[in-house]
């Protein structure tokens, strides 16, 4: 047969800067710098862990944001598939800084940081906007049905408030489906330790 063959995986060399792996364009690169930029301004309203010099170092608040960040623009609702995620995916290995917290440790802070996660995402959205990167002007959608309004006056003080209540919803949503496809595989990861007993 007349294929290409691929290279022997017990010879292949495998030499590349991981930079070179997140084209400098890639959002990711977005995310990284305003959730850096974000925590410089703002250390106070952030977790405090990993001030004490006793015991295994903490990982940095950054590390957690910038991974529910991420999660919720590719819509990865799972502690255990952002785990999953951070072992194999390019753009999280490179934003991450090639850290890879277990399953466990990323449902703790969000069980503990839901605040912090909710003012980042607000934050976020503020620092898009403030360096002009969104104007929230324009919304783009996909199979999403939605109220239209052709009206000079659509936007009012009311309907504003009614659409950042809904864009805190969605991350109340998000985060709620976190804690429950937490809840649910430790459950299921219960019955197989009792199976396997």
């Amino acid at each position: 047969m007349h294929y290409i063959k691929a290279a022997d995986r017990q010879q292949f060399t495998f030499i590349q800067v991981l930079d070179d792996l997140v084209g400098p364009d890639n959002p990711v690169r977005v995310i990284d710098t305003i959730v850096d930029a974000i925590l410089e301004k703002n250390p106070q309203n952030f977790s405090d862990k990993g001030q004490s010099p006793l015991g295994r170092r903490a990982y940095s608040p950054g590390t957690f944001l910038k991974l529910y960040i991420y999660g919720y623009l590719n819509g990865i609702s799972s502690s255990r598939k952002l785990e999953t995620e951070t072992h194999r995916n390019i753009e999280l290995i490179w934003l991450l800084g090639n850290l890879k917290p277990d399953f466990k440790t990323i449902a703790d802070y969000r069980k503990d940081n839901g605040k912090e996660i909710k003012l980042l995402t607000r934050r976020f959205r503020e620092f898009l906007r403030d360096q002009g990167l969104i104007r929230g002007k324009t919304v783009g959608i996909d199979g999403t049905r939605v109220k239209a309004n052709a009206d000079r006056s659509m936007l009012t003080a009311k309907k504003i408030e009614r659409r950042i209540k809904s864009i805190n919803e969605k991350i109340e949503d998000y985060l709620g489906r976190l804690m429950e496809n937490d809840k649910r595989e430790d459950i299921l990861d219960e019955l197989d330790v009792e199976d396997g007993s």
